[in-house]
């Protein structure tokens, strides 16, 4: 029970768009720590996976690479696409929110500054949802097509 508590804990932690890319790469190394230590060794896939993801969209310096973080890991339909673990959520949630913020660095108005983080998450989460609407309709998909494909993959 207090495993999942701090399970709840770590992936809403993860999952606010606001904390800084530094602090998400020390809680994902004490995760990896942690699978390393105590042997989660069903866990380990998954989190090797969104870690990558997680690397690709923080690296990302172009809208093009951003599509293809999108395309690779959070469009693909696979075992890791959809996972049941509370920390890999977290994981998963901190990648799109990278995502976002790549997408709103690099589409997002130049002439003005936002000190407002509703805001920018807000356009952030515009842009992104301009983004996968593209790479659904790529496969002739909405958005919400492509989730429902993506979740059926478990």
């Amino acid at each position: 029970m207090e495993e999942q508590i701090i399970a709840k804990n770590i992936s809403g932690i993860l999952g606010d768009y606001e904390i800084e890319i530094s602090m998400i790469e020390s809680i994902l190394d004490a995760i990896r720590k942690n699978i390393e230590t105590h042997q989660f060794q069903e866990i380990k896939p998954l989190y090797e996976y969104w870690r990558a993801a997680f690397d690709a969209a923080k690296n990302a310096e172009s809208m093009e690479q951003v599509k293809d973080v999108v395309r690779k890991f959070v469009f693909a339909q696979n075992e890791y696409s959809n996972p049941n673990y509370v920390v890999v959520q977290g994981i998963m949630k901190a990648t799109i929110n990278v995502l976002k913020k790549k997408i709103y660095q690099l589409r997002g108005p130049k002439d003005i500054t936002i000190s407002d983080s509703e805001l920018e998450f807000l356009l952030a989460s515009a842009y992104m949802r301009a983004i996968c609407e593209e790479i659904a309709a790529e496969n002739n998909e909405t958005v919400e097509e492509a989730n429902k494909r993506i979740q059926g993959s478990k």
